[in-house]
């Protein structure tokens, strides 16, 4: 009996001291101490993402980093897959950011570079050269756990009259709720909980403004399948906002996608979008 008591001990020290070193391994700090002359000089405590638990995030990192006298800030998030990446890439865009072809993703301006590759966010305060910036990626792609694609859904936004940065995903109520507030929408709790996110919902929303032909809310909604798609519009057409009521048909059924129209300038450009 003693022998077996010290034998069992003796595994479940082993086992609590594996846990311990997975754990370390876990919290190893992703960020690189350098990357193409940038030298790591400082970490700080990162404060907690907005949409944090709806994204799933498990890591946030905060590092200064110097080459020569120039200096520049990275924060990285890592978060539960791409697709949560991806809603937190979006809800961190500014208006005016343009496209740029880094990582799965990415968007610049004056201020800064947003970057997603598969689960991981990055985010510079300052704009420092591309060959820089793809550097810093490749250091830390061995972390993004890039194993699926990104939401077909944000393909389908027509790209004339898109207002770039003001483009919004969302996997659940907590980032649309956002969206929707950051685009001067009502969000009405009754309608978001309607939407479906509980069925596998998902959403995609931007603004868009054309000169001669008018201004509106794009809000994409895709369903598991087409069958789902049909019974959310009877629960959408029962709270749908007063600024989606312009027209006949307020909904439009694509397949699993529908398309509602905010706050249209016009019976016509709300017909057009959708």
């Amino acid at each position: 009996m003693k022998r077996l008591l010290v034998f069992l001990g003796g595994v479940a020290l082993l086992s609590a001291t594996a846990i311990c070193a997975q754990q370390k391994a876990s919290q190893k700090q992703i960020l690189p101490k350098q990357f193409r002359g940038w030298t790591i000089t400082k970490c700080s405590p990162a404060p907690t993402f907005i949409l944090a638990a709806e994204t799933a995030q498990r890591r946030h990192e905060v590092c200064g980093y110097a080459s020569g006298d120039k200096s520049v800030g990275i924060r990285l998030g890592l978060f539960g897959d791409p697709s949560s990446a991806y809603e937190m890439y979006t809800s961190r865009l500014r208006p005016g950011m343009m496209p740029a072809k880094l990582g799965q993703t990415a968007a610049f301006d004056a201020q800064g570079v947003l970057i997603q590759e598969g689960s991981l966010v990055l985010e510079s305060t300052a704009n420092i050269s591309r060959e820089d910036l793809g550097a810093l990626v490749d250091a830390v792609e061995a972390s993004s756990e890039k194993t699926t694609p990104l939401p077909p859904i944000r393909m389908y936004l027509p790209s004339e009259g898109r207002l770039l940065g003001s483009e919004r995903y969302a996997l659940g109520p907590e980032a649309l709720q956002a969206a929707l507030t950051g685009a001067g929408q009502s969000a009405d709790p009754e309608f978001i909980r309607a939407l479906g996110f509980n069925d596998g919902g998902e959403a995609m929303l931007a603004r868009y403004s054309q000169p001669g032909k008018g201004t509106g809310v794009l809000l994409l909604l895709e369903y598991p399948t087409p069958n789902v798609a049909e019974q959310q519009i009877h629960h959408l057409a029962e709270v749908l906002p007063a600024s989606a009521k312009v027209g006949e048909q307020n909904i439009v059924r694509k397949g699993s996608l529908l398309a509602i129209v905010l706050a249209p300038s016009s019976k016509g450009y709300a017909a057009s979008l959708r």
